[in-house]
């Protein structure tokens, strides 16, 4: 990258949190030394975003431990199955149910920036899925997540057609 070139996205992967209760979750507990570096390189790493629906590479992250792709893969599909995270394989796209629960937005003004990581994705089915996935995301944000968040967006989903964007500036907050 050229000195004047800015990075596709500043504000990615500057730091994420990493919760001493991680290591005693019973579901992690159960994962093998390996499968545990791929959680916490897919909660943490450089593919990771705000909202816990980002795009994610398994033959980049495969690369990035030193892994062969077999290998990352079998493990890869091992920590989505116990921890209920969904891998749409087509779209390159991983969403963490729990992202809420552990990473809470500040207040509404930073749901709305968090939001904006949406742009990043390329069209998945997996959408639907986060729009609906409110159950820990804090009851007071509850609202400015539907109101900034469409149905539909972003690009289209399987189904419905409309366009609008969660910075969209006729919304409310």
């Amino acid at each position: 990258m050229a000195a004047t070139d800015k990075p596709k996205r500043p504000d990615m992967a500057r730091f994420r949190k990493v919760y001493p209760r991680l290591w005693s979750d019973h579901d992690v507990l159960s994962l093998s030394d390996g499968e545990k570096v791929i959680a916490l390189l897919a909660l943490t790493g450089p593919q990771s975003d705000r909202i816990g629906l980002h795009e994610f590479s398994p033959a980049m992250s495969a690369e990035r431990l030193g892994w062969d792709a077999e290998t990352f893969a079998e493990c890869f599909e091992k920590v989505c199955e116990r921890l209920n995270w969904t891998f749409d394989e087509r779209a390159r796209v991983l969403f963490i149910p729990g992202w809420w629960k552990w990473n809470p937005p500040d207040g509404a003004n930073v749901l709305i920036g968090n939001l904006k990581d949406l742009l990043e994705l390329p069209q998945t089915r997996l959408i639907e899925d986060f729009a609906a996935n409110t159950k820990h995301l804090p009851e007071n944000l509850r609202e400015t997540f539907s109101q900034r968040f469409p149905k539909g967006y972003p690009k289209g989903s399987a189904t419905s057609p409309n366009q609008n964007s969660p910075t969209d500036s006729s919304r409310e907050a």
